[in-house]
């Protein structure tokens, strides 16, 4: 899929993975799980490889915070792992999970975005998406 621009490539990465969650919670269908795991993996690394590095000149201490809430998703995403579906503590991590991811997300979008929106040039947009879908396409 193209995108217009970053912003709108990973706030329909946000709102999919958030729409992902939802289905899964209330169908407690596995295949959703398992598509919005894999989602989440591929959405961070790609932040990580392509959007961080560019955004820290935008503002350096939300990016490092970025980083360290997408370690914590990672942490949960293990947890979980190793619960399984069939154990009682599932779904209250998938539910902390959720929490994570949306906390992120709202930062993301209504702090971080804002200030590189203003800091990075079209072409650098513009690569970031490129590499982005590059590495989606590998990916999934």
């Amino acid at each position: 899929m193209t995108y217009d621009g970053l912003y709108e490539m990973l706030e329909h990465d946000h709102a999919k993975v958030k729409q992902l969650f939802k289905e899964y919670i209330e169908n407690e269908d596995i295949s959703k799980y398992n598509e919005m795991k894999k989602e989440l993996v591929v959405h961070m690394k790609g932040e990580e490889e392509f959007y961080y590095p560019k955004a820290k000149k935008a503002d350096e201490d939300l990016v490092e915070h970025g980083i360290e809430e997408h370690e914590k998703v990672r942490s949960l995403i293990g947890a979980l792992g190793q619960l399984g579906e069939n154990d009682g503590e599932f779904m209250a991590k998938l539910r902390e999970l959720k929490m994570a991811v949306e906390h992120h997300v709202d930062e993301e979008e209504h702090k971080l975005f804002p200030k590189s929106k203003d800091t990075l040039s079209d072409n650098e947009e513009k690569e970031i998406v490129e590499k982005i879908e590059e590495e989606k396409s590998k990916a999934m």
